[in-house]
């Protein structure tokens, strides 16, 4: 019961710690990037709004200015005084004298009281700005206004106290899920756990459920079969211990035999243990993988979407916008295809849509269709023998696109990409083969699995979920062919997948 409780507590806290740190950073980088947007536009409104109410002002106050009715004119500025946010109001003549003002000690005198900077964060608790009174595009006075921006504060300071409450909530909901999604991939291990120590205590007969055939579901049909294996040797060990009619020599002779195979037992649970560990820090990084690379389209959705509701913004500005939201979108969409591809090919539910298609055509469709990067470029060299197989176009396409976009990946400035077939005996052979930087051979034999991304500096760099060449391996599979690899460290690859070839007639 320790280890499985250190498992659990263990694993599981450490997984859902990793991802609620990920989604606190992420989710204080998107209240302060909210708080300072929408300080900008109260800050915007603002400036628009005083522009707007002494532009108001300015034009109320010239049809009495210029009919001359003075006492209009004091009356009216009282009166416009007493309107909120607005602290004083003084009209001054064309030499700077002010001639009306709701501060009485004013008229009369030269004005003293001088505009604030333009910049409204520099003045959040009182700003003052002048309005040409204009007749006849005659600038024939000024107006002088003060206003009062007390509320800015207060504003900001809702904006800042919601923006805190909403992410607390999306942070939370984010630690509970990575605590249920955590349980899902604990469950194997702890089984497995409780089954070794069933073994240790000696009993040879507990087995592990195996419920999926991935490097886990692998990892417990290796470990029942040792723990048979072991069982075996244990009882036909215990039954030689039990005869007596055996020379002590011939007794000491089979003893180390058997010695020497529980120590070639003890190697492969050993091996078998660090597959386990390796299993586990792949199911770790699939978390990571999923986290990141779902929650980078939906910010940007999310955000883009928010700024189109708040801003008035003008037909560019809301095309752009909604031209990222799409891209993002798809981008999605493709990420959440990828994890229905693979399901579908370990839980042997997907359907292929079989028939007779000439491979070159398909490969030059492919290519066509395929958005090459115009400092790159692509070779098709096609076998003239133009083979026939049966397959499902679409999924060969699919296979075709998804080595293609690695090699992209790798194919430096202005290099070359190489597709091309051949007829080997009874297949077909297509190859795509880029310029890049090659892949190691301790890579060259993972390439192909669920999730794994080579340690380059390249796909470092990329997004993706390490899935799109594990599908590939997949469908060529059903198709009855097969798929590896043929590289040199910075010697670039070759990445080659055959498919039966159909017999004439």
């Amino acid at each position: 019961m320790k280890i499985i409780d250190s498992l659990r507590y263990g694993y599981r806290m450490k997984l859902t710690f990793s991802i609620a740190c990920v989604g606190l950073v992420m989710m204080t980088a998107l209240v302060i990037v909210r708080y300072k947007l929408l300080q900008d536009i109260l800050y915007e409104k603002t400036d628009v709004r005083i522009n707007s109410i002494g532009a108001l002002i300015a034009s109320d106050l010239k049809e009495d200015y210029v009919d001359r009715e003075f006492i209009n004119l004091q009356e009216r500025i009282n009166s416009l005084t007493n309107k909120s946010n607005i602290s004083f109001i003084s009209l001054m003549d064309g030499d700077n004298k002010v001639l009306y003002s709701s501060i009485e000690e004013l008229p009369g005198r030269e004005n003293a009281v001088f505009d604030t900077s333009t910049n409204i964060r520099k003045n959040i608790s009182g700003f003052v700005k002048s309005f040409p009174v204009m007749d006849k595009s005659v600038n024939i006075a000024t107006v002088q206004i003060g206003f009062v921006l007390t509320d800015l504060p207060r504003d900001l300071s809702r904006i800042f106290k919601t923006s805190v409450i909403m992410s607390t909530f999306v942070v939370l909901i984010i630690i509970a899920a990575a605590w249920l999604i955590s349980g899902g991939f604990e469950k194997p291990l702890r089984g497995m756990c409780a089954v070794t120590q069933k073994v240790a205590a000696g009993d040879f007969s507990a087995r592990v459920s195996v419920e999926n055939r991935d490097i886990i579901g692998e990892l417990g049909m290796a470990l029942n079969k040792m723990i048979e294996q072991i069982g075996v040797l244990t009882a036909d060990l215990n039954k030689k211990i039990k005869t007596t009619d055996i020379k002590l020599e011939e007794k000491t002779v089979h003893l180390t035999e058997l010695n020497k195979e529980l120590t070639k037992r003890t190697e492969e649970l050993e091996i078998s243990n660090k597959k386990l560990q390796e299993a586990d820090k792949l199911k770790t990084e699939f978390v990571s993988i999923v986290s990141h690379e779902l929650r980078t389209p939906l910010t940007g959705i999310i955000g883009f979407a928010r700024t189109l509701l708040k801003l008035d913004l003008n037909e560019e500005q809301k095309i752009n916008y909604l031209k990222i939201i799409e891209a993002e979108g798809k981008r999605l969409s493709g990420m959440i295809e990828d994890f229905l591809d693979i399901s579908k090919i370990e839980s042997n539910t997907i359907v292929l849509r079989l028939a007779t298609e000439d491979i070159n055509a398909v490969i030059r469709e492919t290519v066509e269709s395929f958005n090459v990067p115009e400092n790159r470029k692509v070779v098709v060299e096609l076998d003239g023998s133009r083979p026939k197989v049966k397959i499902d176009k679409g999924r060969i396409m699919q296979v075709i696109f998804n080595i293609l976009e690695n090699a992209f990946r790798y194919t430096p400035v202005h290099g070359k990409i190489t597709v091309s077939t051949r007829v080997n005996g009874g297949s077909v052979e297509v190859s795509v083969e880029d310029e890049g930087i090659g892949i190691d051979k301790t890579d060259r034999d993972m390439v192909f699995d669920k999730f794994y991304r080579c340690s380059d500096d390249v796909t470092k760099k990329s997004r993706g979920s390490g899935l799109g060449l594990a599908i590939s391996r997949g469908i060529v599979e059903l198709h009855n062919g097969k798929i590896w690899v043929e590289s040199e460290k910075g010697k670039g690859s070759a990445f080659i997948f055959s498919l039966p070839v159909m017999k004439d007639g």
